[in-house]
C-alpha cells in the first residue's frame, strides 16, 4: 500500500464513519444530549456513563480480535463495518472526555489580581 492510498482509505473512512455516527445519532440519541443512550445506560448499571460505553464498545473490540484470529475468514465489508463501529465508540468517549472537562472546569475568575 502507498502513502497515496492509506490518504485514500484514511479520508473514506472517516467520512463513512462520520455518515454512520450521524445516522445512529438520529436513530439512538436525544436532540439534548447525543450522548443520552449512554447516560441512561450507566444509570441502569450503577457505573459511569464512560464505562456503559466501553461495555458496548467492548462487544466489538472482542469482535475484531475473533476476526483477526483467522484474518481471511472474514469479508472486508466486515472488518469495516466492526472498524467503523470502533472508530465510532472512541470518537463518543472522546465527547464525553470533552463533556466532563467542561463539567468540571474550575469557574473562570471575572478579575484577574
Amino acid at each position: 500500500m502507498t502513502t497515496k492510498d492509506l490518504e485514500t482509505l484514511v479520508q473514506q473512512r472517516f467520512t463513512y464513519c462520520q455518515e454512520v455516527l450521524f445516522a445512529k445519532n438520529a436513530e439512538y440519541a436525544r436532540e439534548y444530549n447525543v450522548l443520552s443512550n449512554f447516560h441512561l445506560a450507566a444509570t441502569l448499571q450503577d457505573c459511569p456513563a464512560t464505562q456503559a460505553l466501553m461495555g458496548m464498545a467492548a462487544k466489538h473490540i472482542v469482535s475484531l480480535f475473533t476476526f483477526a484470529q483467522k484474518p481471511w475468514s472474514h469479508t472486508l465489508e466486515q472488518w469495516q463495518e466492526k472498524i467503523t463501529d470502533i472508530i465510532n465508540y472512541c470518537l463518543l468517549l472522546e465527547a464525553m472526555a470533552v463533556e466532563w472537562s467542561k463539567l468540571r472546569q474550575p469557574p473562570v475568575e471575572a478579575h484577574n489580581g
